[in-house]
Order: C-alpha cells, then structure tokens, then sequence
C-alpha cells in the first residue's frame, strides 16, 4: 500500500457496498436497453441473465450488468410474448439499481421488461454465421482431420488471466499413462481483443502439435462472446491440427463448439478425454502385444504336435516296414527247409 491507500480508515464490505448503495440514490430507478445473455430461471421462477452492451464493431459485448427478474414480473412477460425471454432478445428493462447484496454487488432489479426483438442483431450474425459454415461445408472441415489415437504432444490454448481451469487440466492430464508434452499460449479470452488473440493462437500452434485445446473455464455466458466471432471459427476451420473445444458450461454452445473437431463441456473434461484415449490406447496395445504371445505360442504347439504326429508316422512305419521284413525272412526260411527236405530224399 501506498502512503495515499494508508490514509484511509479501514472498513468492511458490508459498510463499503451500504455507502455505494446511498451513493447511486440519483439514479437508483432506470430504464436500460440491452441484448439478453445467459438467460435462465430458478426453481423459485426467478429469472437472470446478463444485460449486455454490443461493442461499436458488432463483434462482440463491451459491458454487462447481472439482471434479476422476480416471478411477478417473469410471468407479465410470459403472458405478453410467451418464451421471449432468451439467449439474444433485445430487451428495454424499467428497475432500480441494487448495491449491497454480499453475492451480487451491482445488479437491476426489473419490474417492467418490454421485449424489442427476439433476435438481437447480433444473435442474426452468430445463426447467420452458422448457416453459411453448414452451407459451404467448413463446419464440418475440421471434424474431417485425422487424430491419433494417442496424443503425445498437444496444444494449450488458456485464458491469460485463469488459474482454475488451467491447473484441473494440467492435473488431470499428468495422470496420463503415457507422457503428453504441452505446448502452451495464453492469451485473453474474454473483452474485445479475445477473438483475435484465440485466433492468432490456435494458428499459430496449427501444425506443430497433435491436437489443439482451447480450455476457458466457466462464467458468465456473455465473457463467452469471443468464441462466437468469426475469426476464432475461420482459425479453427482453415487449421490443419484436430482444434478441441472445452469453453464455459456444460449448458453453453458457441460456433466454436459447432466447428470444432470435438467439442467438450469443460477443461477437466478435456484432459479426462486424452487420459482416456491414452489408456484406451494402452490396453489395446497391451491386448495386442498378448493376442502376438498366444498366437505364437499356439504356433510352436501346433509345430510341436505335427513334429509328434510325424514322429508317430515314422514310427508306425518302421514298425511296419519290421514285421514285413520278418515276415519275409520265416517265409524264406520255410521255403528253405522245404527245399532242403526235398533234396534230402
């Protein structure tokens, strides 16, 4: 701390976030218009999402601010414009800022959501995106790329400033029956220059590894923008290494997901999929390596018992060949006392 931070008088949280909320009193009440991010309900019929601001390029969110819906209000909307509610809707929300809740320091609390459009302009841009990747074959392109069964060197593409996902991979992945050399860039993945840098990272580690993994543990929907860009799906779609996508949730899908060679719920399951593929990839070895043993040693047995079964043959046939020859000599024999016999008189 500086000599300026010493001067303060120390406080808690709970009196810092009650002293911001008496601050924003002037404009407690307020009547925003944003697109919807990571829409969902509780059990209990509350409703949150994010209300995002879209950056001045179109590519992706500059701001958000965590929204609550309580049910009253929820069930207003359902009854006006049915599930409008979702991923994307440009909304115009009329609340009252909320400072003070230990869980969610700043946050609107609406009483009246009018639904502007069901598609934001950049949701259009994500579904129009898709459809021309299906339509020109590329959502498929990378998906076509041949994967080794056992990765021993792979690519690690991980946000510049997470720790969490990062390390459960890495944990993971040191469970390996086979050793996994890793490769690894971390760059932003979450504000306006994410997509670039995601981009220019799984590029640049195309072609110098087994496969590429890009890993962003979970969070809010709206910090997930960047893997909806085109850029980051044109990188993953011209590469010529398997990219694997393990971003956010179990319940997020991005184009990234749509266009990657595999796609998976998490870092951890990302690494739990290599470790699997690896110890797959020994167990056939080693039932491999087992089936040679059998099959050679059923080879030498079969030599064996045709070496016996000859044996016996020769065998059978000296015996043969004896009892003929001593068949012959009592016969010349018989005949040689008969002859001497006959001389005799």
């Amino acid at each position: 701390m500086g000599p300026t931070d010493r001067a303060i008088e120390p406080t808690t949280v709970d009196v810092l976030l009650e002293g911001l909320d008496r601050a924003i009193e002037p404009v407690r009440r307020a009547v925003v218009t944003a697109t919807l991010s990571g829409w969902k309900t509780t059990n209990r019929k509350w409703g949150h999402a994010d209300l995002c601001a879209i950056a001045s390029t179109g590519t992706g969110i500059s701001r958000r601010l965590p929204m609550t819906v309580p049910p009253d209000v929820l069930l207003a909307v359902k009854r006006q414009r049915g599930d409008a509610l979702v991923d994307g809707a440009e909304v115009t929300v009329c609340g009252r800022i909320d400072i003070g809740d230990g869980w969610n320091p700043l946050r609107i609390v609406a009483e009246r959501i009018e639904v502007i459009e069901a598609e934001s302009a950049f949701a259009q841009q994500k579904r129009i995106l898709i459809e021309q990747l299906e339509v020109s074959g590329a959502r498929t392109r990378n998906r076509e790329r041949p994967l080794p069964p056992t990765l021993g060197r792979v690519g690690l593409v991980t946000p510049a400033g997470g720790e969490a996902g990062r390390a459960d991979f890495l944990h993971r992945l040191s469970q390996s029956p086979a050793p996994v050399a890793v490769l690894e860039r971390r760059v932003p993945m979450s504000g306006p220059k994410a997509a670039a840098a995601v981009a220019t990272a799984v590029t640049g580690l195309g072609g110098t590894v087994d496969a590429i993994f890009v890993c962003r543990g979970g969070g809010p929907r709206a910090d997930l923008v960047a893997f909806d860009a085109p850029e980051v799906a044109t990188a993953i779609v011209r590469c010529a290494t398997p990219v694997i996508v393990a971003v956010g949730h179990t319940t997020d899908s991005t184009v990234a997901d749509e266009v990657a060679h595999t796609s998976l719920p998490t870092p951890t399951a990302a690494a739990d999929w290599i470790v699997s593929r690896a110890t797959a990839a020994a167990a056939q070895q080693r039932a491999e390596s087992l089936r040679s043993r059998v099959e050679v040693e059923r080879a030498t047995a079969d030599t064996a018992i045709r070496r016996a079964e000859c044996d016996r043959a020769q065998a059978a046939r000296a015996r043969r060949h004896a009892r003929l020859a001593v068949g012959v000599a009592a016969a010349l024999a018989v005949v040689l006392v008969v002859t001497l016999l006959l001389f005799a008189r």
